[in-house]
């Protein structure tokens, strides 16, 4: 499943709650696992809420409306909570179908609508709570990648950018995250004069899809894998998703965010 924004956001979420049905993931420019940040239009939130609200917007030109650039406050969704803590609480909203679940991930150093912050921390969340699935297979940090290869400025306006991956013990990404030089708000390597695309950056398309089609889905029940022991769906089970779903939207946090680890240092030499 793959998600940009909200989106990207909403998949972080169903890939915590659904990992048997969902094979990987793909989050572009969104937040992590349980962020809940205050949405245009909302009443203002508590002391504990996790951001200000933002400041009144003018309505919407005829210009905004055509083409989908959107004139906000830089940071409009601030970085969410601590990722580890979220790695910790997306593992447990897994339960009995905990497994690792691939992911990679996508965000602009300039993104203007979601803190580029929350690529750090999507990514980190996704590496705490895919080490708590592994078993041990999976052991590693955020600050410490398997890999960083570093791809310059194209001859024809292409975006520089870097990709990180992190590794389970046999050498498999797990954990993939492309951080696209001064990329705003915009799909990576989308179709040009389309709403929020960048042709420039790296064809986010097709690095999603050779990334799902590597990560295929877990053998199902009965079978000899992750999943073997987990029971089939049943209506009774999706009712009970549902409602832990419901009580995620509707919940407040109870703590301030805290400060999201700093870019990943390479491990290896750059490439």
């Amino acid at each position: 499943m793959a998600g940009i924004s909200s989106g990207g956001g909403a998949t972080a979420n169903l890939g915590a709650t659904y990992p048997d049905v969902f094979a990987a993931i793909a989050v572009h420019s969104g937040g992590e696992y349980g962020y809940l940040p205050q949405l245009l239009g909302e009443s203002a939130p508590g002391p504990d809420a996790l951001a200000p609200a933002p400041d009144a917007l003018e309505p919407l030109s005829e210009e905004e409306l055509s083409f989908g650039e959107l004139k906000l406050p830089h940071g409009l969704l601030p970085k969410g909570p601590d990722p580890e803590e979220q790695g910790k609480k997306a593992f447990q909203a897994m339960g009995q179908y905990a497994r690792v679940m691939p992911t990679i991930v996508f965000h602009g150093t300039d993104d203007h609508i979601s803190d580029p912050e929350n690529g750090d921390q999507v990514t980190q969340q996704w590496i705490t709570t895919n080490n708590l699935a592994s078993g041990g297979d999976f052991t590693a940090t955020f600050e410490h990648p398997s890999s960083t290869t570093n791809h310059p400025a194209g001859r024809h306006g292409e975006r520089p950018y870097t990709m990180y991956a992190w590794q389970d013990s046999h050498g498999t990404d797990v954990v993939t995250y492309y951080k696209i030089d001064e990329m705003d708000h915009a799909w990576s390597g989308g179709t040009p004069g389309s709403i929020f695309t960048d042709p420039s950056g790296p064809d986010a398309s097709e690095i999603i899809y050779e990334f799902f089609m590597a990560h295929p889905k877990p053998e199902p029940a009965g079978e000899h894998g992750p999943l073997a022991a987990a029971p089939q769906v049943t209506l009774a089970g999706l009712d009970q998703r549902l409602a832990r779903i419901e009580a995620l939207l509707t919940a407040t946090t109870t703590s301030s965010p805290q400060q999201a680890a700093g870019t990943p240092e390479p491990e290896s030499g750059d490439e």
